[in-house]
This record gives structure tokens, C-alpha cells and sequence, in this order.
């Protein structure tokens, strides 16, 4: 978070933030090469497309389906279409349109209502206008590659349901399958309400950033690397040790 470099973690220990932190190894892990982790001392950043972006929808508790600019990886699979909602939060289940107001915490959670893989970048019960934006060089370059990319940017603006005070919250979906969050508004509740990460459809896998958390500012940043390989990484060893076996004959049978 902004202005901080350390924290005491749950074991009374002090540690770097802008550090990765390692997530679990999930039984999905083993059946493609896709693992998160997060970073919760990038910088601060925001990109406002309010006036540069697709309106897509204004409502109370309402989502639409969105075609991307180009296809974004989760959990193993790509997809063109997402379903963006006005409670904060993106599905991979296109026809998912949005009344799951009553945020997942933590997660992995079966959502109350709707489905799909889940990314939650501010999953509250709002009241929001939604915005998207493909950029072929996102003007926020990855902060784990440290290069500019392709993204899909959504940004939601408004208020907790029963609130005058703003919620402004973004999501970067860049190409590689990483993701960033930043917010510049947190409404009456700094987020003691809402829910930021993600978690796969079956509700099996997932990774909670922060959860009924008041975060105590306005100027949030969460990022979520994804892997882009669809190969196990213990496969491309064995292929190589093959090759390595293989070159090892080919230099017997010439040389002895």
C-alpha cells in the first residue's frame, strides 16, 4: 500500500511488502501451469477511462456481457467474453448479470448467486457505472515484468448502496494473464464491507486479498500474477531430460 514498506505479518514477524508472497499449490496446479501470487506493495497507480472508455452499464445490482480486446487466461482457460457487474466484480460466466450483492469472504466461497470463475477486484453491494477499455500498450506498465502490454482496464464508479460517498475501483487485466487492482475511492467503509481477489467456478480454489478488512484509505493496490503456460512445468523437465538422453546416444554411437 501507498507509504508503507513493511508490516508484522500473523506470526508476529516483520516482512518486506513489495515482495512476493507465495500461494499454496492447489490440486489444479497439477494439471496446468497456472499458480497466483500476490504483491500488495506495488505502487499506486490509476487509470481513469471515464471519459476515454465504453460505458457499459449503470445500474444497482445488474451485469452485461463484454467482448475483449483480446483473450484474457484464468484458471487454465481463455476467454473473449467477461461479465462485468456493478457489484465490483468480473465473471467468466457470460450470462451472469450481476445480483450477487452479498459479498464471498473469505474465499474460495460459493457466490450466493451467479457463478463462474471470479475476479473481485471490489465485491460490495454497490451502486456503480461500468467502464471498459482495451489498450494495446496499457499506460500502466505490468508491475511484475516491469514491461509495457496489451491490457483490458475495467473501472467501476460510485457508491456502497445507502452512501453519498464514492467508490472508484479499477481493474487491469493485462495479456499475459496478470492482474492489478487500484482504487482511488473506498467509500464510507474502506473496504470493511467488500472483498478483493479471486477464485475459481467450483469454488475450490482461491486467494483473498483482503475480506471485511477496513483498509483505512482510499489509495489501494493489489496484484495477482498469473502464469501464462498451459504446460506443467514438470513436463517440459522430462521432455528435456529426454532430449538431453537422446542427444547423449546420437554422441555414443558417432564417437564409440
Amino acid at each position: 500500500m501507498t507509504g508503507l514498506s513493511v508490516r508484522v505479518n500473523a506470526q508476529g514477524k516483520t516482512e518486506r511488502l513489495d515482495e512476493y508472497i507465495p500461494v499454496p499449490t492447489s490440486p489444479l496446479a497439477a494439471t496446468y501451469a497456472y499458480s497466483y501470487s500476490e504483491i500488495t506493495g506495488i505502487p499506486w497507480d490509476y487509470i481513469d477511462i471515464t471519459s476515454t472508455g465504453t460505458l457499459l452499464i449503470t445500474a444497482d445490482d445488474d451485469g452485461t456481457p463484454v467482448t475483449l480486446g483480446a483473450p484474457f487466461r484464468f484458471y487454465g482457460e481463455e476467454y473473449s467474453v467477461l461479465a462485468a457487474t456493478t457489484n465490483g466484480y468480473l465473471s467468466t460466466l457470460s450470462t451472469d448479470d450481476g445480483p450477487d450483492l452479498s459479498n464471498d469472504c473469505p474465499l474460495p466461497s460459493p457466490p450466493s448467486t451467479g457463478g463462474g470463475d471470479r475476479i473481485y477486484p471490489y465485491h460490495d453491494d454497490l451502486i456503480t457505472s461500468v467502464y471498459y477499455q482495451y489498450f494495446s500498450t496499457c499506460p500502466i506498465s505490468n508491475p511484475r515484468t516491469g514491461s509495457s502490454m496489451g491490457a483490458s482496464v475495467f473501472q467501476w464508479v460510485g457508491t456502497h448502496y445507502g452512501s453519498a460517498i464514492p467508490v472508484n475501483v479499477e481493474a487491469i487485466l493485462y495479456n499475459n494473464g496478470d492482474i492489478a487492482f487500484y482504487t482511488s475511492a473506498t467509500g464510507d467503509e474502506y473496504g470493511s464491507g467488500a472483498t478483493f481477489g479471486i477464485q475459481n467456478a467450483s469454488a475450490t480454489e482461491g486467494l483473498t486479498l483482503s475480506c471485511n478488512s477496513d483498509l483505512g484509505t482510499d489509495q489501494i493496490a493489489y496484484f495477482i500474477s498469473g502464469g501464462a503456460s498451459t504446460v506443467p512445468i514438470n513436463i517440459w523437465w522430462i521432455a528435456g531430460l529426454f532430449v538431453l538422453l537422446a542427444v547423449g546416444i546420437i554422441i555414443k554411437k558417432i564417437f564409440f
